[in-house]
């Protein structure tokens, strides 16, 4: 019990100071060629970018280390259901967690709503994934 609570007080200590140690992530995440999942989403009629956003979020968890965020198959499940508008507050979340967890000031939240509202929400989810990339521990 007291070797969870310390695990969880150095991840949150972890995401609110930017920083990233490796060691601290619970699964592997691995590294995706963006250029490949574009097309992959392009050829499955948008199949590959709901399997994408699921693990987009399920990434991006990983990295802060907020393990009591909803899963991947729980956001698209909400997307789903409020046809689309959970998705917009989604993906203004994740731009903002990755704007703390990079000890950014910017607006990645309010960009990625704007291409979300134009219909170039895979543009968002490039940045994403572009950003988690970064942290990946699987080449």
């Amino acid at each position: 019990m007291e070797n969870n609570f310390q695990d969880q007080n150095t991840n949150q200590n972890n995401y609110q100071n930017g920083g990233t140690n490796y060691t601290q992530y619970t699964r592997p995440i691995s590294r995706r060629e963006i250029g490949l999942c574009i097309l992959f989403t392009l050829i499955t009629f948008g199949i590959y970018g709901i399997y994408w956003m699921i693990v987009l979020n399920d990434d991006v968890n990983e990295i802060v280390g907020d393990r009591n965020a909803a899963s991947g198959g729980v956001v698209f499940l909400f997307s789903l259901v409020t046809c689309g508008i959970y998705g917009v507050y989604w993906i203004y979340c994740m731009g903002e967690k990755l704007d703390r967890f990079n000890d950014r000031d910017g607006e990645s939240g309010f960009l990625y709503v704007l291409l979300s509202i134009f219909c170039l929400s895979i543009v968002a989810y490039c940045i994403m994934q572009n950003q988690v990339n970064k942290h990946a521990t699987i080449a």
